[in-house]
Formats: structure tokens, sequence, C-alpha cells
């Protein structure tokens, strides 16, 4: 659960610990209090576009993640084949992204929480922007990284599946 508030309030200026099991949280001028005790944080849908998807070597690492849809991202990220074809790393661009296929899952704190664990380092939750405009979180990679690299660029490959089929 701390690792899911750490990323839930990640974005905000300031955090308090008030009494115990309460979490007060300051953005700009407005305070929130939030009792941890009575609140059960919702499951969290997750887009998931490389080695954990169905048919892939790391789906085990969802555990019993309920699979909601197949989507694909808006044309605004590229997708590179990272250290040797271990993972994918996908981040955004301001112009010549690609729309990046992959899926839905909706994940427990718990789960979401073993799989953030089990991300390559450097890998990063973030948001994506699906092609229908939905906003999930999918696990990036730095751009810096890829490039220092010279990572592959698999991109218009029709998504990591597809580019692991054709290896």
């Amino acid at each position: 659960m701390a690792l899911a508030l750490k990323l839930l309030y990640a974005k905000h200026s300031k955090q308090n610990k008030g009494d115990r099991g309460h979490l007060t949280v300051q953005k700009s001028t407005i305070f929130y209090r939030v009792d941890m005790t009575q609140t059960a944080i919702a499951a969290k849908r997750v887009f998931i576009c490389g080695s954990a998807l169905r048919g892939q070597p790391d789906n085990s690492n969802l555990g019993e993640a309920k699979f909601i849809r197949e989507a694909k991202t808006r044309p605004i990220y590229r997708l590179h084949s990272a250290e040797n074809g271990w993972h994918p790393a996908i981040y955004e661009v301001a112009a010549s992204g690609v729309s990046i296929p992959g899926e839905v899952y909706e994940l427990t704190p718990e789960q979401f929480e073993k799989l953030a664990a089990g991300e390559p380092p450097y890998m990063y939750p973030s948001d994506v922007v699906l092609e229908d405009g939905e906003v999930l979180t999918a696990f990036l990679y730095p751009r810096e990284l890829v490039e220092k690299y010279k990572w592959l660029d698999i991109s218009d490959r029709g998504g990591w599946a597809a580019y692991k089929a054709g290896s």
C-alpha cells in the first residue's frame, strides 16, 4: 500500500503524516485528509505492452490480475528493444510517434506492487494515453538511456509480441 500511495501522491508538493492512520496532502493551498484505516484503495488499471502480455514469458508477473481488453496507445510513443531484447522500452515523443498495441489489466494495490518490483531497473510507472483517450498507468523507460545505448527501435514492428515472434 505504501508504494501505491507514494505513486498516487508523487506529484503533490508536500506530504505530511498526520495522526496514526491518516495522510495529509497539500496541493497548492488546499489540504486533503484521508483516513487510511477506513478507505480502501481501489483497483488500478494498467496498460501492459511488453513481456507481461498474454503469451509472453513474464505474464505470470501479473498473478491473478483481471484482463480487461486489448488496446492501443495514441501515436505519441516509440518502442525499443532494450538490453538485447530482454525487455521493451517505451517513451513519449512530440513527433514521429506510433500507436503501441497492448492489453489493459485491473490490478489490486498488492498486484501492482508485485509487478513494479519485478520490472527492470530504470523502468518507472507513468501515465499513457490510449487511442480512445483513456489515461492509464504503464511502465516507461527513460529516453536518454535508450538513446545512450542505441537500442534497436522496433516501433514499426507491430508491438512487442509481434517483434518477439519475428526474432
